[in-house]
This record gives structure tokens, C-alpha cells and sequence, in this order.
């Protein structure tokens, strides 16, 4: 029995890019979202559970208000240290998700095998994914020079750098050089498009922190598609092991150990009990 050509994922898949500010990337982004939904509510409820004990300790001297037992000066203090170290290492935890998020979507646009273990790529390299996220979120901060409003154009300017640290494993400068490199001209359009992704991610919360685990990986998910396109990635060859159409450097109709042949004029697709 001979085989078809094995299906040949390619990571280097390429078509023209489309270096422009898309906002019609968020309609992918929410396609994908929802598609894949089991798989990117993993994050968003591990984030959640991450940040719920700092949003109690919060909310303590409330309760203790309530109830006519007001905390002390030096039972705020208290309290306050323990909620910034609760959300301090909720955040840096988190920062180790966001690139499973961006591995997942990435290799769900190229058309490559994607499953929960993508989620997890953050704790194989925490020293290289905190470098990118701490260097973004100092670009960002930067903004503040500019009256506040900048923080939303410089993080715009540096969205492209968590995709580009998933998909050529570069250096945390590297990348943040190169996401502004590719966004500068189109600083102010990006800026926007950061915003607006922010802000239906950030919709969530506002459900008591509950809607958050659907709607935090979209501030992830559409930076990712807009980059791939960007960059020109595209699906790779179907996986399907009886298509009759090429995969890989195969031509139609080839099978292993033959002679590439050209599909005749007229003549239909070949079946799957052909390949026998």
C-alpha cells in the first residue's frame, strides 16, 4: 500500500503583508475567541483566581466597617502591604500566561496543531517573557511625559513585542525594538486600535471580575492576528491525510516513491480508495 505525501507544517508560510491598522481584526479576534473558547478560559480563570485574594484583603476594612469594628491606622497599613503583595505576585504569574495566549492564537492563525500545552510557554523561558513585559510596560509608562494620553500611543508602538518574542524567540530588546520599528508610522492608528482592545478587554471586570476570563485574552488575541498579518503569515497546508489537493512540496495526486504527475484537463479530484 503506498502512502500520500505526510502533511508538511511550515511556520515559514507567506503572503503579501498587510502593514496597515485593521480594526476589522477584532471581528477575527472575537471569530477565534469564542471558537476556542475552552481553551483560552483556562488563563482567564487562573488570572482571576490570581487576583481575587488581593480584591478580599481590598475590600476588608469595608466589611470590618460594616459590621462597626473599624480598622486601625496600623491595621490599614497592615492590610494595604498585604494587598499589593497579593496582586504583586498575581501580576507576575499572569505575565508567564499572556505568551500561552499568544502561542495558541498564533499557531491557530498559521493552521498549525494548537492545544492547552501552548498556554504554558511563559514558564519555559519566565526570565526572557518578564524582560518583554517589563520593558513594555517601561516604554509605556514613558507616555506619561507626554500629559498622560502618550501611555496610550507608546503602548500601541509596542504590542507587536510579546508576538514577535513567541515567534523568533529574539531577545526582550530586540523585540521591542522591532514592534516600534514596524508601528512608527502608523503610531497614531495603533494607539487607537491599543485603546480600543483595552477597553472591550477591561469590559469584564466590570461583571464583579467574572467576565474577565472571557474577555482578557482578546487583549492578546488581536495584537497576534494584526501581527501575523502584518508579517504575512497564512494557514499552513491542510493536515487532512486523504485530501487530494498538494501539501508540502508535493504535487496532485503524488504519492510517496512516484513520479510527480499534472492532473488532466476534466479529470476529477481523486478519491481516498485511490491512494490504496
Amino acid at each position: 500500500m503506498s502512502h500520500t505525501t505526510p502533511p508538511q507544517f511550515s511556520n515559514a508560510q507567506q503572503s503579501p503583508p498587510r502593514q496597515e491598522i485593521d480594526f476589522g481584526v477584532l471581528s477575527d479576534a472575537f471569530t477565534i475567541l469564542f471558537r476556542h473558547w475552552q481553551i483560552y478560559i483556562i488563563p482567564g480563570l487562573v488570572i482571576m483566581l490570581l487576583y481575587i485574594p488581593g480584591v478580599i484583603v481590598a475590600y476588608l476594612p469595608l466589611f470590618q466597617q460594616m459590621l462597626g469594628n473599624p480598622p486601625s491606622p496600623s491595621d490599614q497599613f497592615a492590610n494595604l502591604g498585604i494587598q499589593m503583595i497579593l496582586m504583586g505576585v498575581g501580576t507576575l504569574i499572569s505575565l508567564f500566561l499572556y505568551p500561552g495566549i499568544v502561542q495558541f492564537t498564533m499557531n491557530t492563525v498559521r493552521g498549525l496543531p494548537a492545544s492547552s500545552s501552548d498556554l504554558w510557554i511563559g514558564f519555559r523561558d519566565p526570565l526572557g517573557y518578564f524582560a518583554v513585559s517589563f520593558l513594555a510596560g517601561l516604554v509605556t509608562v514613558l507616555g506619561v511625559l507626554a500629559c498622560c494620553i502618550g501611555v496610550i500611543f507608546t503602548a500601541g508602538l509596542v504590542m507587536f513585542a510579546l508576538p514577535i518574542k513567541v515567534a523568533t524567540r529574539t531577545t526582550a530588546s530586540d523585540a521591542i525594538s522591532q514592534s516600534w520599528t514596524l508601528l512608527k508610522k502608523d503610531w497614531l492608528l495603533a494607539g487607537l486600535f491599543y485603546f480600543v482592545v483595552s477597553l472591550i478587554s477591561q469590559l469584564g471586570a466590570m461583571a464583579c471580575y467574572v467576565g474577565m476570563v472571557i474577555t482578557l485574552p482578546l487583549m492578546y488575541i488581536a495584537p497576534t492576528i494584526l501581527y501575523c498579518r502584518w508579517v504575512g503569515i497564512v494557514p499552513a497546508p491542510t493536515s487532512d491525510p486523504i485530501s487530494p489537493y498538494p501539501r508540502g512540496g508535493a504535487t496532485y495526486g503524488q504519492n510517496i516513491g512516484e513520479p510527480p504527475r499534472q492532473k488532466p484537463e476534466g479529470e476529477p479530484p481523486p478519491k481516498p480508495d485511490d491512494y490504496s
